[in-house]
């Protein structure tokens, strides 16, 4: 079973749908998180449904305009809980039907500014407090945990990798490469 995290800027488009569409179709994946979805939450549903019919829905409008984060899967396959929605993450409890998978999935999608980014670092410390269970945590941080990891844009500030590191290591998460 695979699951996918997908920056789907532009999902409004057509063509994005479909090659969303085919991709988790190809690759058999029954849970997705999208994040960057800049999407009216009239539209959610209805564009959602071109991607994946029958399949459910947790998204964070009521924290965030334009719903910044989805997180859909195929009912068939897995139960969700939803236990905690932000601006910046969508953390539920994933349970499959086999019983084989329980874990803890949250999935980020950070703000671009260190100081909007210290609320998404509080509200992972939150989440983590009594953990139980496997936790896996992936999205976009607009982040870097070294100077070096930026190619292009703006050089980057001390501030920025010390907080995201500190909080990687408190949290004890591990990047992927």
């Amino acid at each position: 079973m695979n699951w996918l995290i997908w920056n789907v800027r532009g999902i409004n488009k057509r063509y994005k749908q479909k090659e969303l569409r085919n991709y988790l179709k190809t690759k058999k994946n029954k849970l997705a998180g999208l994040v960057e979805t800049r999407t009216n939450e009239h539209n959610s549903k209805k564009i959602s449904n071109k991607i994946v019919t029958k399949w459910e829905m947790y998204d964070n409008y009521q924290t965030a305009v334009n719903g910044r984060i989805w997180l859909v899967w195929d009912p068939q396959w897995c139960e969700v809980r939803m236990v905690r929605a932000e601006a910046q993450i969508l953390h539920c409890e994933i349970t499959s039907k086999i019983g084989d998978i329980r874990c803890y999935l949250t999935i980020v999608y950070g703000f671009n500014t260190v100081e909007h980014k210290r609320a998404l670092w509080e509200n992972l410390k939150d989440v983590a407090v009594g953990m139980n269970k496997p936790w896996l945590v992936a999205g976009d941080f607009n982040a870097v945990m070294y100077q070096d990891d930026r190619m292009f844009g703006n050089p980057i500030t001390y501030t920025e990798v010390k907080e995201y590191s500190e909080c990687m290591h408190e949290l004890l998460l591990t990047e992927v490469q």
